[in-house]
């Protein structure tokens, strides 16, 4: 895994991830982070991006 791409990982991202396991909820996830579903479903699509371009073995502009 390259160092420099996991550098770039925006850490509120893997509390999101944290919560939403937990919750099992987008809904219940969203209300216990403070955000709406549609902020916590952007933040999903941005660290689902990040995880393609980790596991990724090609490089990728980011």
């Amino acid at each position: 895994m390259n160092l420099d791409k996991l550098a770039r990982i925006d850490l509120n991202l893997l509390v999101i991830l944290q919560v939403l396991i937990e919750e099992q909820s987008v809904t219940r996830a969203a209300h216990r982070l403070n955000l709406s579903q549609s902020a916590l479903s952007k933040s999903l699509n941005r660290l689902r991006a990040r995880s393609k371009i980790l596991c990724s073995k090609e490089p990728h502009m980011v």
